[in-house]
């Protein structure tokens, strides 16, 4: 492909007429209309610019395979996202450096960059203020630069994520509030047709909502209002996290909560801490033995996995990502850290609770 038939596929491509890329260069239209016939070409300063306006490199503009680079591109940032879920952060953040570094335009590996890096200011010993704000200026050069609508939502939640970290809820509303509140899910609901919308269904609408929906049950349930007064009492707090782990029942009937033990484990947790403070022995050990249980589960279940359960048919829930290699979850050890606490002291004796004990440190210590 030559420079003119490159410039003008580009152009195209943004929807941009000869008349206002001349605008954007400060040259006649006559002179675009030269490039794209073959007549002449552009002089080497303005190559830097139409990069800019075509939103690529200019090894793009100088007859690189486009097609060929979107697929580097894609390598790389598969690439660096195993490193990361299998806990090397260091590793995944300079292969997505040295991307970068070969294609500077791709929003992808900023996008990618600024979410590995806000998982990474999490690990022992970083500098999490430091990493917190690379991730954000990565965020924000995408939300500015970028056309790609996904790239923008996702760049858009980053920020959201580091400002609320940083304990600025002012700018994490702001940024929350350029999302839409329609969903790409909820307009593909009016385009798809049979089997794929029964798996659209099935996957985003269902399976995503009603276990939104449970997780924002217990986040409710443990409410402060602005007085610093809690919204439930106590018995109200016991009969919600019972109706969540009814409903989890129900839906999941085959009990193939996959990447959604975690869950039911913290809310099992949540009622051993309130039957511990009054000393009811059994319902403190059913209740720490089952949040247990579900952590391990949660530990060990299979990342491709099809579910059974009848709503769910065929969903696989895929992985979460490590801190470190070969490390435990948060998960198991949050409970582990738990069974110290001195409220738990009157059911030491408890063999159930002794051997809860010991397998979640199992886990831990492999």
């Amino acid at each position: 492909m030559s420079i003119g038939t490159t410039i003008k596929k580009l152009r195209r491509n943004k929807g941009i007429t000869q008349e206002q890329l001349a605008e954007y260069l400060g040259i006649s239209a006559s002179a675009v209309s030269q490039w794209e016939s073959e007549k002449s070409c552009p002089d080497i300063y303005q190559l830097p610019i139409l990069a800019n306006v075509f939103d690529v490199t200019t090894d793009e503009i100088l007859e690189v395979d486009i097609r060929n680079n979107e697929e580097k591109i894609k390598s790389i940032e598969a690439e660096a996202w195993e490193l990361s879920n299998k806990g090397l952060k260091d590793e995944a953040m300079n292969v997505l450096n040295e991307g970068i570094h070969k294609f500077p335009n791709s929003h992808k590996l900023m996008m990618a960059l600024a979410d590995i890096t806000f998982c990474a200011a999490f690990r022992c010993g970083s500098d999490k203020e430091a990493m917190m704000s690379k991730s954000l200026s990565l965020s924000k050069k995408v939300l500015d630069e970028s056309t790609d609508i996904e790239l923008k939502a996702r760049a858009v939640s980053t920020c959201v994520d580091v400002y609320m970290r940083l304990g600025n809820g002012m700018e994490a509303e702001r940024h929350a509030m350029m999302l839409p509140v329609m969903s790409r899910n909820d307009l593909l609901c009016q385009i798809y047709k049979g089997d794929r919308l029964a798996e659209h269904y099935k996957k985003f609408m269902v399976h995503e909502q009603l276990t939104n929906g449970l997780y924002y049950a217990e986040c409710l349930a443990d409410l402060n209002g602005d007085d610093g007064r809690a919204l439930y009492t106590d018995g109200e707090k016991i009969k919600i996290y019972q109706k969540i782990l009814d409903v989890y029942a129900i839906i999941f009937e085959d009990g193939d909560l996959d990447f959604f033990y975690q869950f039911p484990a913290s809310v099992h947790s949540s009622l051993a801490c309130f039957y511990a403070g009054e000393n009811n022995r059994e319902k403190t050990v059913y209740h720490k033995t089952e949040s247990v249980k579900y952590g391990i589960l949660f530990e060990i279940y299979d990342w491709e996995h099809e579910k059974t359960s009848l709503l769910f048919r065929g969903v696989k829930d895929g992985g979460w990502v490590k801190s470190s290699p070969n490390a435990p979850s948060s998960v198991i050890i949050q409970l582990a850290e738990e069974f110290d606490a001195p409220k738990y002291d009157f059911i030491r004796d408890d063999e159930r609770f002794r051997k809860a004990m010991s397998d979640l440190r199992g886990y831990i210590n492999k």
